[in-house]
């Protein structure tokens, strides 16, 4: 009876696998608020980048379960964590955006001397107005 009871108590507690997941995890959700608070993407392009994020942390996971040394599970992850911190947004729409918008800008800043029924100071004034 003491035998068994003693076998009873050596029960192994798996701590490799779970830690790697949590890592793993808490770097997606580190990454994801970053992208959320940033400000140069649309959101279509945060979504595709969290997207991507997703489905790096549903790999690693698996492969992570697959894994039979402590080794591989840290290769694993230590490669999940960087791919899902590299995982940026386009910010092309945004930016092709605002570029669009610049050149109206200075398109109306480029025609305000050209009218001939307007002062010096009221160019003045109207480019003053389209900079702010």
């Amino acid at each position: 009876d003491n035998g068994i009871a003693v076998l009873e108590q050596d029960v192994i507690t798996p701590t490799v696998k779970p830690q790697a997941k949590q890592d793993i995890i808490q770097a997606v959700t580190t990454r994801k608020q970053q992208i959320k608070k940033s400000n140069a993407s649309l959101q279509d392009e945060k979504d595709v980048a969290n997207d991507k994020i997703g489905k790096i942390e549903t790999k690693a996971i698996k492969d992570i379960d697959a894994a039979t040394t402590n080794a591989q599970v840290e290769a694993i992850k230590t490669k999940a964590i960087n791919d899902i911190n590299q995982t940026t947004p386009a910010t092309t729409a945004k930016a092709a955006a605002l570029e669009e918008f610049d050149e109206v800008v200075q398109a109306q800043i480029d025609q305000a001397p050209l009218n001939p029924d307007t002062t010096n100071e009221e160019v003045a004034e109207a480019i003053e107005r389209i900079n702010a």
